[in-house]
C-alpha cells in the first residue's frame, strides 16, 4: 500500500499533526494515557508515550484535541509560552485555542464557535430523535444507504472530523438509553459497512459525502505506511474497495457482546462509530484492525447516514505482539 512511511514515532510531519505532538509530549504522562482512553471509547490502549501520542493524533484532530476538559488552560499557555508567542495572560482558553490553532496554520470562525460551548457541555449528548418506519420495498433496502430509518433513534455528534469518543468523566450525563443507542447504532452501522465492503456488494461513492477524507494506516513490526486521501469521496470509495477486490482483505469485526464496538451520539446531528477486529486472506488471519468512522445525514438522501471521514488502521501478524491496540478484538 502506498503513503509515507517511517517508523511509528516519527509519522508526524504537517504541521498540526507536529504541533499536537509537541502539545501532548508537555503534558503529564497521566493526562496522555488518559486522553488515549478518552479518544478511543477505551478501545485502544498504549504501551508508551510515543505509541499514546500516535493514538491520540490518529483518532483526533487539532480543534478535538483542544476542546477536550484534558487539555486544561494552563497546559495550553505553557505551549504558547514555549514557542516564544506572546498573549494576555488573562486569555481564556477559547482565545488560547485560537492561538494554539493559528500557530498550526488551522483558523476558521466555523470551526472556532464550539470551543467554549464544548467546555460547558462537552459529554452531554442530545435525546434521541423520532424516528421514521422502515421502508418496506426490498428493493429499496437492499439498495437504501445505512439510515436513520431504523427501529432506534440515530442522533449522532460533534463535527465530522472534531468528534471524539465520550471522556469516561462526562459518563455520568449520559443516560443508559442514550449510551445503549450510541451502540445500537455502531452495531448496525457495523454490520450495514463490513457486508457490503467483504462482497463489494452495493459498496459504491453514494455511500460517502463527496468532501470526505480518509487515513489509512499500515504497520508491520517495523514499518509503518500511511496514506492520506483529501475531500473525495471517491477515491476513498475506491480505496477500500481496492483492499478487498486487489488485496483479498477480508474485515471481520468484531460483534461479541458489542465489545469490539463503540458509538457516541451528541445533539449536532453526526455520530462516531470506532469498530475492532481481525483481518483475514483466505483461510488466514494475518492481522487486526481498528476503524473509526464520522457520519452525517444527507437530507437530500432521505437523511440517510454517509461516511464524512474515516482513519482505517491494519496490523499485521508479526506486529501484534509489539502492541497492545484493540484489547478487546477476538481472533477468529
Amino acid at each position: 500500500m502506498g503513503g509515507k512511511s517511517g517508523s511509528w514515532k516519527d509519522n508526524f510531519t504537517d504541521p498540526e499533526s507536529l504541533g499536537m505532538s509537541e502539545l501532548l509530549r508537555q503534558l503529564p504522562e497521566e493526562e496522555i494515557m488518559g486522553l488515549v482512553k478518552t479518544t478511543t471509547g477505551g478501545l485502544i490502549s498504549a504501551v508508551d508515550i510515543n505509541e499514546a501520542v500516535s493514538v491520540i493524533i490518529n483518532f483526533s484532530d487539532g480543534v478535538a484535541l483542544l476542546n477536550r476538559k484534558r487539555m486544561k488552560k494552563d497546559y495550553l499557555i505553557k505551549y504558547l509560552l514555549s514557542k516564544g508567542l506572546r498573549f494576555s495572560i488573562q486569555a481564556d482558553k477559547t482565545k488560547l485555542c485560537h492561538l494554539v490553532l493559528k500557530l498550526w496554520g488551522r483558523v476558521s470562525g466555523k470551526e472556532l464557535q464550539f470551543n467554549e460551548y464544548s467546555e460547558r457541555t462537552e459529554g452531554i449528548p442530545g435525546k434521541p430523535n423520532a424516528t421514521d418506519s422502515s421502508k418496506t420495498n426490498e428493493s429499496q433496502e437492499n439498495s437504501e444507504q445505512f439510515s436513520s430509518q431504523s427501529s432506534s433513534s440515530l442522533v449522532s455528534s460533534g463535527s465530522a472530523y472534531d468528534t471524539d469518543m465520550a471522556a469516561d468523566s462526562d459518563e455520568e450525563y449520559q443516560t443508559p438509553e442514550e449510551i445503549q443507542t450510541g451502540q445500537n447504532l455502531a452495531f448496525q452501522f457495523a454490520e450495514w459497512f463490513y457486508a457490503r465492503l467483504n462482497k463489494l456488494d452495493d459498496f459504491t461513492s453514494i455511500h460517502f459525502w463527496n468532501d470526505c477524507n480518509f487515513r489509512l494506516q499500515f504497520v508491520t513490526n517495523q514499518n509503518f505506511n500511511e496514506t492520506n486521501i483529501q475531500h473525495d469521496g471517491s477515491q476513498v470509495c475506491n480505496l477500500l474497495r481496492s483492499l478487498v477486490a486487489d488485496h483479498c482483505c477480508y474485515f471481520n469485526p468484531n460483534t461479541l457482546n458489542g465489545v469490539g464496538i463503540r458509538g457516541i451520539l451528541n445533539p449536532h446531528g453526526l455520530a462516531q462509530v470506532m469498530v475492532c477486529g481481525t483481518v483475514h486472506k483466505g483461510t488466514a488471519a494475518v492481522g487486526v484492525f481498528e476503524q473509526v468512522f464520522g457520519l452525517m445525514k444527507d437530507p437530500t438522501m432521505d437523511n440517510n447516514f454517509k461516511i464524512k471521514f474515516s482513519v482505517l488502521k491494519m496490523r499485521e501478524q508479526s506486529a501484534l505482539q509489539a502492541s497492545g491496540d484493540c484489547n478487546s478484538v477476538v481472533a477468529t
